[in-house]
């Protein structure tokens, strides 16, 4: 449906106030942020609730009932964003909302401030012309999405997360619908080898090689799974921690492994993978090799069924609108492998305006085209 230039203007505005209010994880942004949100939707006459975690953090809940009560929706974007980064490699939108030519930029904007604007501007909309939409929503503005997912957590036990029927979560989709979202799981690999000269190597064992055995090991079996929309499952070691001097045989390297792994591959089975690698090199080394693992933030892959009845009626509204009409599916995660954990029945949907690959980068942007697109696709399936 086409929209006054001035409804557009102010859907942009709330961009920017948005993108440049900083809420940068693990700071008193999140709050901040919270607070503005909850304030905006209150003026609006949503029955809203600011749900404080801690001194930096709060959620956003709010409701709107609908004019059937024939199912329960909700509405979900995250508050918080990753940290800015050096200053030098951004040439736009640097700790502010900047517009040039079709594009915001600033951080945020992609992942995911462009969803969680566009869904308070709809909520609002309707609230203060008193319009109720098809079906009752509950929206959520969740904290620490981008760490430990303490904001879903803090949500769980809410009825309205527990028996809803369908999650729309804004992630950065660029529109495109998600029936897929691979899950994580963290591992923290500490190995304890023997130290030597770096000249008599064959007297130590080289705890650096072993920790990158390890991670090869995983790599390979973890490849062999795969999913029609996500690939293969993947492992990337993402920090290790070694060597007192130049010329010793490091006997104790701490690595870090990200796992992203996609549904059908069941938790007991990674974790079967996981103990095998390793009993395999302690073997190698009679016992003299030790190897510790801490499972750290496991998160659900999501899977929606080709025959899902919401994953559809985007699909629909999305042709209609002349916009991406087959699934497609994401590689990071989102609060849904969250809600999954109470909610095993609900049909989860992952569609956004942002752009995926501008996540957490430097110059991270949305086209405005598609902010607005996606007001326009929310109010073609719920107004």
């Amino acid at each position: 449906m086409a929209q006054s230039m001035e409804y557009n203007q102010a859907a942009i505005r709330l961009l920017q106030d948005l993108v440049s209010t900083p809420s940068i994880n693990g700071t008193e942004g999140e709050l901040v942020i919270a607070r503005r949100i909850a304030a905006y939707l209150q003026e609006a006459g949503l029955d809203t609730q600011l749900r404080v975690l801690d001194d930096k953090r709060a959620n956003v809940v709010a409701s709107i009932p609908g004019r059937t009560d024939q199912g329960q929706v909700v509405w979900n974007g995250h508050l918080d964003t990753v940290a800015l980064g050096e200053a030098s490699a951004w040439s736009k939108g640097y700790a502010e909302a900047e517009i040039c030519g079709e594009r915001l930029y600033g951080r945020g904007s992609s992942d995911m401030k462009a969803g969680l604007a566009a869904m308070l501007f709809c909520l609002a909309s309707w609230a203060r012309k008193g319009h109720l939409p098809r079906l009752p929503i509950f929206f959520c503005a969740t904290c620490d999405e981008e760490r430990n997912g303490q904001g879903a957590e803090e949500l769980l036990d809410l009825p309205a997360i527990r028996e809803a029927d369908m999650f729309l979560i804004s992630e950065p989709t660029a529109l495109d619908v998600c029936f897929a979202e691979k899950g994580c799981l963290r591992v923290q690999v500490q190995v304890y080898g023997k130290t030597s000269h770096a000249a008599y190597a064959d007297q130590g064992i080289n705890a650096v090689d072993y920790a990158i055995d390890f991670a090869r090991a995983i790599q390979f079996g973890l490849a062999q799974s795969s999913h029609p929309l996500l690939g293969h499952s993947t492992a990337v070691i993402t920090g290790i921690q070694a060597g007192t001097a130049c010329n010793m045989v490091p006997d104790f390297a701490d690595m870090l492994l990200d796992l992203r792994l996609v549904p059908g591959l069941a938790y007991s089975a990674l974790q079967d993978m996981l103990e095998a690698a390793k009993e395999k090199l302690v073997s190698s080394t009679d016992g003299h090799l030790r190897i510790d693992l801490d499972l750290q933030n496991h998160r659900e892959p999501i899977q929606l069924e080709d025959n899902s009845v919401w994953g559809k009626e985007i699909l629909l509204a999305n042709q209609k609108l002349g916009l991406a009409s087959a699934p497609c599916g994401i590689n990071f995660f989102s609060d849904a492998s969250v809600f999954r954990r109470v909610n095993k029945r609900a049909e989860m949907v992952l569609c956004g305006p942002g752009e995926p690959e501008m996540a957490h980068q430097p110059n991270e942007y949305v086209e405005i085209a598609k902010y607005l697109q996606y007001i326009n696709l929310l109010q073609t399936l719920f107004n």
